[in-house]
């Protein structure tokens, strides 16, 4: 994952029926999807998006979807400071979702937040 402070460097979105969501992103989008390296492939699978199937995010499987379990569709957003964003966050009304975070040792690390409406927001830094 790459990008600048603000840009959008990927997304999830929590999917109750993994073929269903694959049958429905692929027809609508021409969206490709594979399983992630080191992930549980019955949970989680890269969206490969545009000519180059540049991996842009991910569906991932959560059986419980369609009960109130708090998931929502994440985008994460690149910041300069993870902790100043987080803190910035909070005092403008958000929430702490989930603390910082290590991907892997070269994926980066990201917390989420939730907005004041409870829309949440990952914020990843390399």
């Amino acid at each position: 994952m790459t990008g600048t402070q603000g840009t959008v460097i990927w997304f999830e979105i929590w999917v109750a029926d993994l073929a269903r969501a694959k049958a429905f992103y692929g027809d609508l989008f021409g969206w490709r999807f594979e399983a992630l390296t080191g992930y549980d492939a019955e949970r989680y699978w890269q969206i490969l998006a545009g000519p180059a199937g540049v991996a842009s995010g991910a569906l991932v499987h959560d059986p419980d979807r369609g009960r109130p379990t708090g998931r929502t569709s994440v985008l994460y957003v690149h910041v300069a400071d993870l902790d100043a964003a987080v803190e910035r966050a909070v005092a403008l009304g958000g929430t702490l979702v989930q603390g910082r975070t290590k991907i892997t040792e070269t994926a980066g690390t990201f917390a989420i937040v939730a907005d004041p409406e409870g829309n949440q927001v990952g914020l990843w830094v390399p």
